[in-house]
């Protein structure tokens, strides 16, 4: 092969972000959820770009009960894929499920999730001076409880030190492909 080049383009990358309108009755439930969930895996993952307590990647293949907001996140991806690049047809799945619990003093070192397509937070008890989510250290966004963010995975994030207690779910989707073989 010969030497590969690369150009750039300078282009606004979006960071979609939207509220659950059922939060303040789900958010409470999946603090239940999450806590039972630490109470029989409460093994902290070592191998991570995150210094707090996180649950395994293969959660939604560990546990069912979290399908619900699996699907609040696959549903997100799609309307957006449909409203912003006019794309009606893609469906998304999970390539990856996790649940965070940082306490005062623990962060996310800056990180992407290439090569899956799309990217979800969702924040379900974070307090006022709880630490912002940063993008490619340009946008910083200050999570509130029931926030959802979705951004195109590949894009570069980090966590700052947190003041305070911070839960937060995350995913990964890839686009669900019907490939016909020939």
């Amino acid at each position: 092969m010969s030497a590969i080049t690369m150009s750039t383009v300078d282009k606004k990358v979006p960071v979609f972000s939207t509220f659950l309108p059922d939060y303040e009755t789900l958010n409470p439930k999946l603090i239940t959820l999450i806590k039972q969930y630490r109470e029989k895996y409460p093994e902290r993952e070592e191998h991570t770009n995150l210094r707090a307590w996180r649950s395994s990647y293969e959660t939604h293949l560990q546990e069912d009960r979290f399908d619900f907001i699996i699907q609040k996140g696959c549903d997100a991806a799609k309307c957006i894929a449909k409203e912003y690049w006019l794309a009606p047809d893609v469906h998304y799945l999970p390539s990856a499920f996790w649940m965070c619990m940082y306490e005062k003093g623990e962060y996310a070192r800056q990180h992407h999730h290439y090569p899956s397509d799309v990217s979800i937070v969702y924040y379900v008890d974070v307090k006022d001076d709880s630490a912002p989510i940063v993008f490619e250290d340009s946008l910083t966004i200050q999570p509130k409880n029931g926030m959802m963010l979705i951004f195109p995975a590949w894009l570069q994030h980090r966590v700052l030190e947190t003041e305070s207690e911070r839960i937060v779910i995350a995913m990964n989707l890839v686009k669900k492909l019907d490939i016909i073989a020939f």
